[in-house]
């Protein structure tokens, strides 16, 4: 018999009650059990193992979008691949969960760039998705004539950073024009968010580039001029894929509750702090974490601030699709070694990028097969979306066959679909989460990609820091009542 209060506040939620229904109370509750998630669990845990923490999750299992599946003999990830190590962050957890001698850089060559139906290799002295070197830029043909001297200007003109957030094209347009936006920029950086340049945050996507104008010496100049000392970042994956950080995550936290299959469908206000309502079970906690998407967030929220829900549900989120598929090594007149290349969105195929798996890492590369992870979706373009799996795979394996020379057809495949799973970052996303996180109240803590930037590393960090926030308030929360 379902209690009655709980029914009623349910009703007020429009959900019905699962027969069963359990409350219970802890510390903190998290709402999302993706990297964010797991990892603000894990520092809350190791900032004061005392606490009792449960952590939401809507799907059947924890880790978000980093899913790791076997294919043609291998363990294939099928969303991030990997991490770019910024600071230390991941390194620093990978070794704190034992992972740390399992850590594998990429060993293929240079990526390649499909434009005007051609894949051309990507030059060097690209960096940031600029093109600090000119001259191979102009011998790799990747530019008109034109648009050469159009860029050439760049090094004339006097430059600062605007004084408030703008898209990514209207800065790259205005100082390098059309051509490098198009033919370089937009495959390049927009091709990370899977968004539209001209509608792409700069503070969010690109703070390199505002970095680069603030010098006053112009974008190529002044990137060169930021450019840090010290190797290029370096990319890295864990053998055996990167749900094993998922995996040992979990091991790590055996006394956190997580709760698979039971997303949680509002929030609403509580003596103690806040009533979770998850489908299955509830929780009464003092401290909240929300680390689900800003459109999931919105509607759970909605209880707590009307203009909350309002404001995430500003933030738009585009579809993404990965096919895998694995060809025969004598279906290549040369068996691929690059890493993979990406798709000028001006091509108006279905595949953005690809990927090849068993040339990029080389504990992957041991197979009879050459295995292609290729990526579908962007901003604007549903197409993939629309299609059922058979068409997907039919359609992305003609285009790649084309555009890499492949003589037959796939041998195996697979498609792995990530619905609203890529945040697009508008200008002025920044002070438009801002505004959200001095509205709510400061027991609620928004994390995760859709909020301050995406990637593993920067997830990991989101997760930390809402982890931080939390503990200094719990512990202030502690004095106080102990004064009283």
């Amino acid at each position: 018999m379902v209690d009655e209060d709980l029914r009623i506040r349910h009703d007020l939620l429009g959900r019905p009650v699962e027969a069963g229904h359990e409350t219970s109370s802890v510390d903190v509750a998290i709402v999302g059990g993706g990297i964010t998630g797991l990892g603000a669990a894990h520092a809350l845990r190791a900032g004061d193992p005392t606490l009792r923490i449960t952590v939401f999750e809507g799907a059947p299992a924890v880790g978000g979008k980093l899913r790791t599946i076997d294919f043609a003999g291998q363990r294939i990830d099928t969303g991030p691949d990997g991490f770019v190590v910024r600071g230390d962050a991941v390194t620093t957890l990978c070794e704190q969960l034992g992972l740390d001698t399992d850590l594998v850089s990429p060993c293929g060559g240079a990526p390649g760039i499909v434009y005007d139906g051609r894949l051309r290799r990507i030059p060097p002295g690209i960096m940031g998705g600029l093109a600090t070197r000119p001259l191979s830029v102009a011998r790799s043909g990747m530019l008109p004539w034109h648009g050469l001297l159009r860029a050439a200007l760049d090094v004339v003109a006097p430059s600062h950073a605007p004084d408030r957030d703008v898209s990514v094209g209207s800065l790259v347009r205005r100082r390098l024009g059309d051509a490098t936006a198009d033919r370089i920029v937009q495959p390049l950086l927009g091709g990370i968010h899977c968004a539209d340049i001209d509608a792409m945050s700069a503070r969010m996507c690109a703070p390199q580039l505002l970095a680069a104008l603030a010098t006053g010496r112009g974008l190529v100049r002044g990137a060169r001029a930021t450019k840090t000392a010290g190797p290029p970042p370096r990319f890295l994956t864990l053998r055996g894929g990167m749900s094993r950080l998922v995996d040992g995550l979990v091991a790590a936290m055996p006394d956190v509750r997580l709760r698979t299959d039971d997303a949680v469908v509002g929030v609403l206000p509580h003596r103690h702090g806040w009533e979770v309502v998850g489908r299955r079970t509830s929780v009464h906690a003092r401290a909240l974490i929300v680390c689900a998407p800003p459109r999931d967030a919105a509607a759970l929220l909605d209880h707590v601030r009307d203009t909350v829900a309002h404001n995430l549900g500003c933030i738009e989120s585009t579809s993404v699709g990965i096919v895998l598929l694995t060809y025969g090594r004598n279906s290549f007149d040369e068996v691929p070694q690059s890493s993979g290349f990406i798709v000028s969105p001006q091509e108006r195929t279905l595949l953005t990028a690809c990927t090849w798996v068993s040339a990029k890492w080389p504990h992957l590369g041991t197979g009879e097969h050459v295995i292609a992870r290729c990526s579908t979706g962007r901003s604007g373009d549903a197409r993939a979306a629309a299609l059922d799996d058979a068409e997907l795979i039919d359609r992305v394996d003609g285009e790649l066959r084309r555009l890499a020379g492949i003589r037959g057809g796939a041998v195996q495949a697979r498609v792995v679909r990530w619905t609203h799973s890529m945040p697009q970052f508008r200008p002025g996303h920044g002070r438009l989460v801002e505004a959200v996180r001095e509205t709510l109240p400061s027991s609620i803590v928004l994390a995760g990609a859709g909020y301050d930037g995406t990637g593993i590393h920067a997830c990991i960090e989101h997760g930390r820091s809402a982890a931080t926030s939390v503990l200094e308030q719990l512990q202030e929360a502690t004095k106080m009542a102990e004064s009283a």
